[in-house]
């Protein structure tokens, strides 16, 4: 683009004097080649749909793998302590004992469900189970003693996701803070 100095104070004996604007392209120069706006939108979009999608992919495997755990926990291990209602030790009164049980059955769900443990580790689990209550029909003045074991196992291992919401029932002894960790392998 051009323009004229000095229009405003011309003489007349001056000639107007041209001048040259250096940020005009001249004659048969080309503009720089920039990258459309347009296209950096589209394809910001493009990639966000992507990543949804493959988060959303993720998410639903990781899902549908809590959900058959959960079920797992809630419909084979759980049910492994319920036998253990039955047997009832000397010295407790019956209703408070089935309670207790029934209380231990929600906090194993609960463990469950918590992610903590995979499919082996909830086998692990129910073994260790069955183990207690078979203990306990053997010899039944011990059964209380196997459910307070068991709630101090269970405490060890997930301690901050039980004690939130199962308190340990009121029949069972305190854990005994000298004797520290619990020794059986638990779900482990």
């Amino acid at each position: 683009m051009t323009e004229r100095d000095d229009q405003a104070r011309r003489r007349p004996s001056h000639r107007p004097r041209l001048r040259l604007d250096e940020f005009a392209p001249g004659p048969g120069a080309t503009e720089p080649t920039s990258h459309s706006g347009r296209r950096l939108v589209l394809v910001a979009g493009l990639a966000l749909v992507v990543l949804w999608g493959a988060l959303q992919a993720a998410f639903q495997v990781w899902r549908s793998g809590y959900r058959k755990r959960a079920d797992f926990g809630a419909t084979r291990v759980a049910p492994a302590i319920d036998p253990l209602a039955e047997i009832v030790p000397p010295g407790v009164e019956p209703d408070a004992w089935r309670r207790a049980v029934a209380e231990t059955h929600e906090a194993i769900v609960t463990l469950t469900a918590a992610n903590l443990l995979d499919l082996a580790q909830m086998r692990a689990l129910r073994d260790d189970l069955t183990a207690c209550v078979t203990r306990a029909r053997a010899q039944p003045e011990t059964a209380r003693a196997e459910l307070a074991g068991l709630w101090n196992e269970l405490a060890h291992r997930a301690g901050p996701v039980l004690n939130a919401r199962h308190p340990r029932p009121a029949l069972l002894p305190p854990p005994d803070p000298r004797i520290g960790p619990p020794r059986r392998n638990l779900g482990r």
